[in-house]
């Protein structure tokens, strides 16, 4: 009793001391031990008015061990009382969970759970102990082994809820669905996976469905030898409760085989459902919404509108359901006020079911990233940082993390998001491309391109590698390669409004007018072919119906109507809060001309964006870049210096790397139009336009099968 209570106080009182866990530990082992001794000691003694005597020693008519027992009995009465004060007290220290909705948070709250953790400043996740580094898992797709072999999706949607219960287990590190799943049916060795997703086990299985009854067959493999080190099958009734106690029950197998320092705790009801209906309808509108292209978004939007129905309080219903809806908007399916009045009453309802749910928290970022009207994505960041403290093996916590540091321009903070997302799920599509822009942006030439090589090779039918290295032949004046990977991204996903941008740029260079208005036959492209034909009137006439500011700024510069540039360029630079971010690869060209306009006009704020090109330039001469949109900046930025001769080197270098535009008839090479070199210039631009041209038309007239013609 007396150890009891030691215990119960002690347990009370560390926790409130903050004192380490081996405390709590020694005091524990000392009782156990000092339990059989405090035994002996009470047969072999008797507490006497004259002392402590041996019983043998004592005659029973002087023992008084009756009245010794009395006196126990009422030590033992009070020391019960003493313990349920003790057990009251210890529930009102402790704190309640809370469910208050996220809204209602206030900000130092929400980000008290990034500061509670301890992380790691190198991956901005949570620091591994060398003993939990090793612990690391892949679930592969399970088999469907139904008769029918339709079930394919719950065979699936049962291996992700499976990873998901793993990745609430502390101390194992667990690969995320894109990447583990794209080895389902491949039939790679055991060694192939392990290097591809560094992890040290694997678990597959199987899932059968025969009327009421399934059955969930399981195996645990370690990858450094290839040997089976656990297996089970569950026999179960049919039912959604059945279906997560069998989850359960393999993740705590797994943690017993695995020994280590691994905690698991079950769910238990949050963010789940009893209707089994409900729950095998939400593992396909997920399975669909995972594609994450325009047809199956759409039918998953359907389905998961269905799980509300039959389950109003399931509440990963409403953030898949959300998830859906954004990225739909994402991948070119719905427009975006609807995908963003959509997408947060969901999000609102799935705060309130289920506020501190790593996939609500992590829904809430990705909306406030996506429509947020600030470049700052405060909140998206204090979601995501949230949703990662919520359950640390979520990439997609870390993914939107990184996209929120990249919207605020944080971009080394970005690329650590980002790289702790790829640890997680190194094979994702999405993560990889990602990855590739922050580290384009910061400069990184050759390890973005190495990026988007990785991803095309991983996910060869994802239509974002195929973009992204569509970009990349751009900006490196490979304008035909360009042309080719925007085209099989395309064929990948026809909705994606990237790919025909990229193919309308590089049609209008090669002058084919024609194919160039079949991609986009807006006021833009029309004003675009216009100026190309030296039709500066028609040219003029489109701007007031232009929607794309910065389209419409930089045509105003071309014309030299300066007030007409500066006015729209003050709304991109209100729009893309240029005012706080850094020069980088993508706004160079705005950054130049935008100090070019201002300056005509006599603007003072133009000082501060030569400023900005000055500090990103530095000292280096044209050689030492290698993308058109710097060679193009940089040649902006020294003909509008005082000595414009100093652009005639950058003007070199981005003909000599295949430049076909017509940037040279802008107004900042005005002072050195007549100059030979300068003609010079022009004319091999002119030569690389008709070198485009022939090769384009060439591939034209021998498409690919799977190319989207719009004629």
């Amino acid at each position: 009793m007396v150890s009891w209570i030691m215990v119960q106080i002690a347990a009370i009182t560390s926790a409130s001391f903050g004192a380490p866990d081996w405390v709590m530990k020694m005091i524990i082992i000392t009782l156990v031990i000092g339990f059989p001794v405090a035994i002996v000691l009470a047969w072999a003694f008797e507490m006497t008015p004259d002392g402590v005597k041996p019983t043998e020693t004592i005659p029973s008519e002087e023992s008084i061990a009756s009245q010794t027992g009395r006196k126990l009995d009422w030590a033992i009465l009070i020391g019960l009382m003493v313990v349920g004060g003790l057990l009251a007290f210890g529930e009102i220290i402790r704190p309640a969970p809370s469910n208050q909705p996220l809204s209602e948070i206030s900000d130092e709250a929400l980000s008290q759970a990034a500061d509670s953790t301890e992380w790691d400043l190198a991956t901005i996740g949570p620091a591994e102990s060398s003993n939990q580094a090793t612990q690391s898992i892949a679930v592969l797709p399970f088999e469907d082994y139904s008769a029918e072999k339709d079930q394919d999706y719950f065979a699936k949607g049962i291996s992700e809820e499976l990873l998901n219960v793993l990745a609430r287990i502390r101390g194992l590190r667990v690969a995320s669905r894109t990447s583990a799943f794209a080895f389902g049916g491949q039939n790679k060795s055991v060694q192939e996976i392990r290097q591809a997703l560094n992890v040290s086990h694997i678990l597959d299985g199987s899932v059968r469905k025969a009327g009421d009854t399934l059955r969930i067959s399981a195996q645990l493999v370690d990858t450094t030898n290839d040997n089976q080190i656990w297996s089970a099958t569950y026999d179960r009734p049919l039912t959604a409760k059945n279906i997560f106690n069998v989850q359960d029950e393999i993740a705590t197998a797994i943690v017993e085989e695995l020994k280590g320092r691994l905690t698991f705790t079950p769910e238990g009801e949050t963010g789940r459902t009893v209707s089994l209906e409900a729950y095998e309808l939400y593992l396909k509108a997920r399975e669909q919404s995972n594609q994450r292209l325009p047809a199956p978004l759409l039918a998953s939007i359907g389905d998961f509108e269905k799980v509300i129905t039959l389950d109003p309080k399931f509440s990963h219903a409403y953030s898949g359901l959300a998830d859906s809806y954004m990225l739909a908007f994402a991948y070119g399916a719905l427009p975006k006020e609807a995908a963003k009045v959509e997408s947060r009453k969901n999000i609102d309802r799935a705060l309130v079911l289920s506020p501190n749910s790593a996939e609500t928290l992590t829904s809430a970022a990705m909306y406030d990233h996506m429509f947020s009207e600030s470049s700052d994505s405060e909140a998206a960041i204090d979601y995501a940082l949230k949703a990662v403290a919520a359950n640390p093996n979520y990439s997609v916590a870390f993914h939107r993390l990184g996209q929120a540091y990249a919207k605020k321009g944080e971009y080394e903070k970005s690329l650590k998001a980002f790289e702790q997302a790829r640890t997680l799920d190194p094979l994702s599509a999405s993560i990889l491309n990602n990855i590739a822009r922050i580290q384009r942006l910061t400069g990184d030439w050759k390890a973005a391109k190495a990026t988007t090589l990785d991803n095309i090779k991983w996910n060869p039918d994802q239509p974002a590698g195929h973009i992204a290295l569509s970009v990349f032949y751009f900006y490196e004046g490979d304008f035909l390669n360009s042309f080719l990977a925007a085209k099989e991204g395309q064929a990948l996903n026809p909705n994606d409004p990237t790919p025909p941008i990229i193919l309308k740029e590089i049609l209008i260079k090669a002058r084919l007018f024609d194919k160039a208005l079949t991609m986009d036959n807006s006021a833009e492209t029309q004003a675009a072919i216009a100026f190309e034909k030296g039709d500066f009137e028609t040219a003029r006439s489109r701007l007031p119906q232009f929607k794309d500011l910065t389209q419409k700024a930089y045509l105003a510069y071309m014309l030299k109507d300066y007030e007409r540039a500066a006015t729209a360029y003050d709304k991109v630079i209100m729009e893309k809060s240029y005012k706080v971010l850094k020069a980088d690869t993508d706004n160079l060209v705005d950054f130049a001309n935008i100090s070019f306009v201002f300056g005509k006009l006599g603007l003072p704020k133009s000082a501060s964006y030569r400023t900005r090109l000055k500090d990103y330039y530095g000292d280096q001469s044209a050689d030492d870049f290698d993308q058109l949109n710097q060679l193009w900046a940089g040649a902006v930025f020294k003909a509008s210096g005082n000595t414009p001769q100093n652009a005639l080197p950058w003007i070199d270098r981005m003909v000599s790397l295949g430049q076909a535009d017509n940037m040279l008839e802008g107004p900042a090479f005005d002072t050195l139009r007549k100059t030979p070199e300068f003609e010079a210039y022009a004319a091999r631009m002119s030569e690389n336009r008709t070198i485009l041209n022939a090769a384009l038309k060439a591939k034209l007239a021998d498409p690919e099968p799977n190319w989207i013609e719009t004629d």
